[in-house]
């Protein structure tokens, strides 16, 4: 399968990029045995929010929005997948097509809009699945807020999801994201200010799993730096991920020569993902840090370890890389070590 990847590739692109990855999801769950299965030498193995895992290597949310096929991308060798983004109830997302791939500038462009089976589904799918996973693996559960509600009334989405999770889940080897950055949610990013966001940690209940927020690519410095001191006064926070898609209009049509909209992830992140990922790592903050955004090969995915992240996620370097991303990676851990 895994040089049957770089003969596929082409093949794929050839078809809508979303109707691709569905394919791919589909065909891999009924045939698993096509994942070929890697398992992460013990030199790997991380702790991360407070539990092993067997690689500081995660899929990032967005690839498995349903909580279906996490067990077989697993079998990768992953530390961890991040599930979602799950919303209050089930949405279809925006109108397609919606899922662009960017090959020459080796990115993806998306304005999927939170398509997800709402979290009542999305943990059923969970609890069917999870015992499938690796021992030392984690998995994370992104939530989003509702299109329909009001960004002032947002704190109450991600208060019931996370009471719901709570009560439900099984306490070990999870952790939750609240992306409160997606571009494709109108208003959601204006959760990243000051007073919505000290409202959001007033309003959030007290839970048993590590919550993690999902932050900007555009985040000024000031702005980081006021979230990462308001996370921990709080102390509901153990950490963030840096970034999310980028979504400035002047940066997507410098980029593409468009007038487009959506998220870009990918190779053009790269330089201002690394430079938040420093900044957060000088301010010397206690919180746990996620690398994410234009990590597109494995040397890449190494060096922001060495930047102070504590786990790296992936999502379009799998894409353009193919599934050895992770197996190389570990390889080049060990080499390092």
């Amino acid at each position: 399968m895994l040089f049957l990847y770089d003969l596929l590739r082409p093949l794929l692109f050839q078809f809508d990029a979303e109707f691709a990855h569905k394919l791919v999801l589909k065909v891999i769950k009924k045939v698993p045995l096509l994942i070929p299965k890697h398992e992460p030498p013990q030199l790997c193995e991380r702790e991360f929010l407070g539990v092993k895992i067997q690689s500081p290597l995660i899929l990032a949310a967005g690839f498995d929005k349903e909580g279906l096929y996490f067990p077989h991308l697993a079998r990768l060798g992953f530390g961890g997948i991040e599930v979602g983004t799950f919303t209050p109830k089930a949405q279809v997302g925006n109108p397609r097509p919606r899922l662009f791939r960017l090959p020459h500038q080796k990115a993806l462009l998306n304005r999927m809009g939170f398509n997800n089976p709402g979290i009542e589904v999305g943990l059923k799918n969970i609890l069917r699945n999870i015992h499938k996973v690796p021992k030392h693996f984690i998995l994370g559960v992104s939530l989003g807020k509702s299109r329909d509600t009001p960004i002032e009334k947002a704190f109450g989405d991600y208060a019931m999801m996370l009471q719901y999770l709570d009560k439900n889940l099984p306490a070990k080897n999870i952790y939750i994201t609240l992306n409160i950055s997606s571009p494709n949610t109108a208003l959601l990013q204006e959760l990243q200010k000051r007073e919505l966001f000290e409202s959001l940690l007033k309003n959030l209940p007290t839970t048993r799993f590590p919550l993690l927020v999902k932050l900007s690519f555009e985040l000024k410095k000031e702005d980081l730096r006021q979230i990462l001191q308001l996370c921990q006064r709080s102390k509901k926070i153990a950490g963030i991920i840096l970034t999310n898609t980028a979504s400035d209009p002047t940066f997507i049509r410098n980029l593409t020569g468009q007038e487009l909209q959506g998220g870009i992830s990918g190779e053009p992140l790269r330089e201002g993902s690394r430079n938040l990922l420093k900044l957060a790592h000088s301010l010397e903050s206690k919180l746990t840090l996620v690398s994410s955004g234009g990590v597109m090969d494995p040397q890449e995915a190494y060096e922001r370890l060495q930047l102070g992240a504590q786990a790296v996620q992936i999502y379009t370097g799998l894409i353009y890389y193919g599934p050895y991303f992770v197996r190389d990676f570990h390889q080049l851990l060990i080499e390092q070590a």
